[in-house]
């Protein structure tokens, strides 16, 4: 119960850059199903039937009116091209966010739990040993700064 209050009171000051890691996760997955749309456009643009629909979306696919076969194949080659330069753009965001929500949820578990053994009565830190707080401290925050940057893809 006390790691839930823990992780609601955390999550609390983090939520928006956790709502906006998520929302790049969706858009990071709406670029990756374009490649394979574009694929599609060129074997459609390749083949005998002219009147086929495209499950591209429509802006996009009105790139393709009124060209050429030739034409059409070298603008989805150029599409590709912007899509997988894009999608590796917002990807690297994506981590670079992930890691900064990662290390400043860890970094402020580390503080509390510095704060609370600061607090904790001198008789109890002479009976435990210095060694084991300390694993205790590290073991706990990894593992949690871990569990966070694992949850994001």
């Amino acid at each position: 119960m006390k790691l839930l209050k823990l992780f609601k009171k955390i999550g609390k000051k983090f939520i928006g850059c956790i709502c906006i890691i998520i929302l790049i996760s969706f858009v990071l997955n709406y670029i990756r199903s374009l490649i394979p749309l574009f694929i599609g456009k060129v074997f459609e643009s390749v083949g005998q039937e002219s009147n086929s629909t495209s499950t591209l979306p429509s802006f996009i696919n009105n790139l393709f009116l009124g060209k050429d076969k030739s034409s059409q194949i070298f603008l989805v080659f150029i599409c590709i091209i912007v899509t997988c330069a894009v999608r590796e753009l917002v990807n690297i965001v994506l981590d670079l966010l992930v890691g900064y929500n990662r290390e400043s949820i860890g970094f402020e578990l580390q503080n509390q739990f510095y704060d609370r053994v600061q607090q904790l009565p001198y008789s109890y830190l002479n009976r435990v040993e210095t060694g084991d707080l300390i694993q205790r401290a590290t073991n706990d925050i990894n593992r949690v700064r871990q569990f966070y940057g694992n949850s994001f893809p």
